[in-house]
């Protein structure tokens, strides 16, 4: 049974995640990422959207930092891109964009437990061979 509809992605949505805990009290938050080129932060109680964040290139992966302060988000021309996502606007906190051969993809991502964002980078498809990238958020903010 469908309990709720997020309605607001323009193109295919192509990964989703739910924030590793409850924001407050038992508020849930999922983001989704979407070939029109965002990922829309929701509410998935409610339904409401919190958050578009607008990228330049389509989606490959998104994820929730453990405190679920921040959204990582991965897209096809190898940026990776972390936004604050704690107060009521989002804030983009830092973003890298890989500077190797065209050979290099990025294939996706997950925060650790300690909250960086590991990111897994393909240098060689015929070897399966993976690089990790680590990204330290800026120190955690209290949520207002």
């Amino acid at each position: 049974e469908v309990t709720t509809r997020l309605r607001g992605h323009k193109q295919m949505v192509v990964c989703c995640a739910f924030s590793p805990g409850p924001i407050s009290s038992l508020q849930v938050w999922l983001c989704s990422g979407s070939l029109d080129k965002s990922v829309m932060v929701w509410d998935v109680e409610s339904g409401s959207l919190l958050h578009k964040l607008e990228h330049t290139e389509k989606l490959l992966g998104c994820a929730f930092s453990m405190c679920s302060h921040f959204v990582g988000a991965i897209c096809l021309d190898n940026s990776v891109t972390l936004w604050d996502v704690s107060g009521d606007n989002a804030e983009q906190v830092e973003q890298h964009i890989s500077t190797a051969s065209s050979a290099v993809n990025v294939m996706g991502g997950a925060f650790t437990e300690k909250g960086e964002l590991m990111v897994l980078i393909c240098r060689d498809p015929d070897r399966a061979s993976v690089e990790t990238t680590l990204f330290l958020p800026p120190p955690q903010r209290k949520r207002s």
